[in-house]
Parts: structure tokens; C-alpha cells; sequence
């Protein structure tokens, strides 16, 4: 039986014309703006990498194609990206008819995930921080507070109370993980170099690593610049996610507890701060990791 006319039309219409105008419906329904950027995002990723110009090409053979490719990203992110192309196709099913994407099943999560996640020495990370040009002030925040990093591109300078007898940096509620404000200590050397950095007419709200945030390629050319393997011998990955790691570690070896840890690591659970620790010694020795913090204010 054939579709409506109506239904035949939709289908012939840009799929990104589409996908621009579920974002905002979702933007006009107040849901949270982390939320709506991430869902632009991968919902535009989708759209470029599986090549679909009209929802004519939006099939569960394409997705399945593109998500057997994506050998880098973890069974939670897949899902994710499920997610939003479901619920693209969900919110056209009165336009366009019956979804087509919603046969397709989500990955298995209840394995182990692929990619495990190591600490940087402190000799590999000043290697690392020596070799990336403007980059490195990004590192040694990632590395001194554990912000990640698409909570880190969205960091303002009213964010980041340098010019304070503790300095910390603000992480909004809007732009959090786990949707809730926190405060990040800063050492005092990594406070002292974001204010060498600051501009002189900054405005309040003017992104602080604006053109900073290294895409995946480009983070890889610095580990290898600094001599440092992407992958090691134990099959462990030094990805960007791995300088949380580094954090937690190093709080770790100055003494902190499991608690203030979970607390500075953000973490809902005890469990979650473990897995997130380097337990092995993972330092040189008589090398602190505040030394090797101070080194990128005096290259």
C-alpha cells in the first residue's frame, strides 16, 4: 500500500532541515541546553558520516553500517547516538509515517568496555604539556581539577576565580555531567598561568579555551610529539579522558583519601573513584606532581 502524498513529500525533504527543527523543539520545551547541543551534535555527525540528504536515506541499514565503524566510541556513546536519530525519526512519525529506526537494537553495555584508560607519568605529561604550544593550558586544567572536556569547552571566565585567596573554577549545572554545580580548587600555579593568559578586555562570558579544545587527531599528534604511545603495552589508552585519570591518580599520591577524592572527582559513587585511579605506582621517583605542574609557566 502506498503513503499518503503528505508522508511521500516529507520523506523527499532534508533530513538536516528536519534535525535542526527537532533541536529547537527541544530547546522550546526548556530541556536542558547541555542536553540540546549534544543532540545537535550527534545528530549532525550522523548526518554527514552516513551521508543522508533526505529521510528517504535514513534506514536501519545505514545506522548499522555507520555504528559498525565506530570501533573508537564506547557502547554507552552508541547508544546515545541511537538515541537521538530515534528520536528525531519518533518526532516526524505524524509527518512521515512509521519510524524507521525503531527495530534497531541498542548495544550490549554489559561488557567490558574496550578501551581501558591509563594515568600519565609525570614525566610523560611534562613531555606532553612541553610540546603543545597554547594546548597546554587546557592539559594542566584537565589534569589539575578533572573537568572534562566538553564541560571544559563550555568554561567562561566568570567561571574562573583566579584572583581569590583559594582560586577555583565554577562548573555550571548547565554545563556538568551530572547536572549539578560544582567547585574545582585550582593550585595556585595553574591559577598564576590562566592569569597570564587572561585578556585585558575580557568580557564575562567570552569562552576561556575558546579554539583551544584539541579534536582527537590533533591530541594524537601531541602524544606523539611528546613521545608518548597512544595505546601501551597493557592495551591501555592515553586518550584525553585519560588527564581525569591522571587527576584522580595523582590526588592519590599526595595522600588525599578515597573520600575527598570521590568529592573532587565527582563521583556518585566510591566505586566509579577507584576504577577512575592508577592503583600501581605511577610516578617517578622524587618526582611530585606538583613540580611537574609548575613547569609550563617557566618554558
Amino acid at each position: 500500500m502506498s503513503l499518503p502524498k503528505e508522508q511521500r513529500d516529507a520523506a523527499k525533504q532534508s533530513v538536516e532541515s528536519y534535525a535542526r527543527e527537532f533541536v529547537e523543539s527541544r530547546r522550546g520545551l526548556n530541556r536542558d541546553e547541555k542536553y540540546v547541543r549534544e543532540l545537535e551534535r550527534k545528530l549532525g555527525r550522523l548526518i554527514g558520516e552516513c551521508e543522508w540528504s533526505t529521510l528517504r536515506d535514513v534506514t536501519p541499514h545505514s545506522f548499522e553500517a555507520w555504528r559498525a565503524r565506530q570501533s573508537g566510541l564506547s557502547a554507552k556513546t552508541l547508544n546515545e547516538y541511537r538515541t537521538a536519530i530515534l528520536g528525531l525519526c519518533a518526532w516526524l512519525e505524524n509527518r512521515v509515517g512509521t519510524n524507521p529506526i525503531r527495530f534497531v537494537g541498542k548495544v550490549n553495555t554489559s561488557r567490558r568496555s574496550k578501551r581501558e584508560r591509563r594515568a600519565f607519568t609525570a614525566d610523560e605529561f611534562k613531555r606532553l604539556i612541553k610540546v603543545s604550544g597554547e594546548r597546554a593550558i587546557v592539559y594542566v586544567v584537565a589534569a589539575s581539577t578533572g573537568i572534562r572536556r566538553g564541560e571544559l569547552a563550555e568554561i567562561q571566565w566568570r567561571d574562573v576565580q583566579i584572583d581569590e585567596a583559594r582560586p577555583h573554577i565554577r562548573v555550571r549545572a548547565s554545563i556538568a555531567k551530572n547536572h549539578k554545580e560544582a567547585c574545582q580548587p585550582l593550585p595556585p600555579i595553574v591559577a598564576f598561568a590562566l592569569r597570564q593568559r587572561r585578556p585585558l578586555n575580557v568580557a564575562p562570558t567570552d569562552l576561556v579555551f575558546k579554539r583551544l579544545i584539541p579534536r582527537m587527531n590533533c591530541f594524537r599528534d601531541d602524544l606523539n610529539a611528546a613521545g608518548i604511545a597512544y595505546v601501551d603495552e597493557k592495551g591501555e589508552y592515553a586518550d584525553f579522558h585519560a588527564l581525569r585519570k591522571t587527576y584522580s591518580t595523582f590526588l592519590m599520591l599526595e595522600g588525599f583519601s578515597e573520600f575527598v577524592r570521590m568529592k573532587l572527582m565527582r563521583h556518585s559513587d566510591m566505586k566509579l573513584t577507584q576504577r577512575a585511579t592508577q592503583t600501581r605506582r605511577w610516578h617517578q621517583p622524587g618526582m611530585r606532581w606538583r613540580h611537574c605542574r609548575c613547569s609550563m609557566t617557566h618554558k
